[in-house]
Formats: structure tokens, C-alpha cells, sequence
């Protein structure tokens, strides 16, 4: 350290302010004056537990290179990774940390609503659609055609359609394997 202002990020180890943001890793340094308690000890080594773990997820997820994408009318994009890949109204949670959320206007999905595998195999990725079936509901996603429900896992090209239609609502989701839109 070059002065008494900057400290190694407990979370990162980069230099970072003594009270402040650290410029890698975004975690909110607190400076405590005089001797914390066992209390304040405590709570200040859970923030740290829960901040490592998840810049150690973020760091894995930016190492990993996407295999693939899909793009939403209004040029959302998503990446494909290698594995299992969830699609649907709910966020990453531990248990799927795949998972994405994708906003379609006017059509309500379930918290996961399909699913793309992508099976590496050397430098060829094959990718794989199927709707995560709910009992008593009807097949909202269908790919090129809606003729064509994804019940059954489909095999991905590049420039397929997916449909997600929800009454008279209709969005569509291409898939590609580069970013050249």
C-alpha cells in the first residue's frame, strides 16, 4: 500500500479505498472507528463471506465463454453457456445458477419455462430446446412454427425462431451461434 488510505480488499485483495467502493470487485469498504464488537465483528465477516461468494461466481460466469445466443424482439440478448441453461420470469438462484430471466411484453412466463442444453464437443456445440413441462398447462413454446411445440427436446440452428405465444400475445426469440445480428 502506498498510503494510509487505501487498504487490500478483504473481498478481492486489490487496493482499495479505507472507506469506499473497491474499484475491482464493487464491494462497500466500512471503515469502523476504534474496536469493533463481537457483534460488529461478526456482521462485518458475513458481509465478507457473502461478497467473496459472489464475486467468485462472477468471476466464473465471465470465464466461461458463450456457445451460443438468443435475442429477443427488442434485441435483449442471452448467452448460451456449456450445460444447462434456464429460461424463464425468475433469476439466478443457487440452485439453477443458469438460470435467466427473460421480459417478453404481454406474456407471462413461469419462474422456468425452457430449457437449452449445450453439448460441447470439441470446437461444435450442438444446442438442444425443451419446454419445462407444467401439468395442466398448455405448450407455450414452439420452434420456426407453431406447428412444432417444444415438448420434446428440438435440436437449435442457427437463425431458428423460438415462439413463445400466450393467448393472442406472440414473441419471438431467435437463436444464433455469433453475435453478427
Amino acid at each position: 500500500m502506498s498510503d494510509n488510505n487505501t487498504i487490500k480488499c478483504p473481498v478481492c485483495g486489490a487496493d482499495a479505498p479505507a472507506s469506499g467502493t473497491c474499484p475491482e470487485c464493487g464491494f462497500e469498504v466500512i471503515a469502523v472507528a476504534g474496536e469493533p464488537t463481537d457483534e460488529m465483528r461478526q456482521w462485518l465477516d458475513s458481509r465478507v463471506a457473502l461478497a467473496k461468494e459472489r464475486y467468485e461466481k462472477q468471476k466464473e460466469q465471465m470465464g466461461r465463454k458463450p456457445r451460443g445466443f438468443l435475442v429477443t424482439d427488442r434485441m435483449a440478448v442471452c448467452c448460451l453457456y456449456e450445460g444447462r441453461n434456464v429460461f424463464g420470469s425468475a433469476k439466478a438462484n443457487e440452485s439453477e445458477p443458469t438460470r435467466q430471466k427473460v421480459i417478453l411484453p404481454g406474456i407471462a412466463l413461469r419462474p422456468s419455462q425452457f430449457v437449452i442444453d449445450t453439448v460441447v464437443d470439441g470446437r461444435r456445440s450442438k444446442f438442444f430446446i425443451k419446454e419445462l413441462e407444467e401439468e395442466g398447462t398448455a405448450s407455450m413454446v414452439f420452434v420456426n412454427q407453431t406447428t412444432n411445440p417444444a415438448t420434446a427436446p428440438i435440436e437449435l440452428a442457427d437463425g431458428d425462431n423460438i415462439l413463445v405465444i400466450s393467448g393472442d400475445n406472440r414473441a419471438t426469440i431467435t437463436f444464433r451461434t455469433n453475435t453478427n445480428l
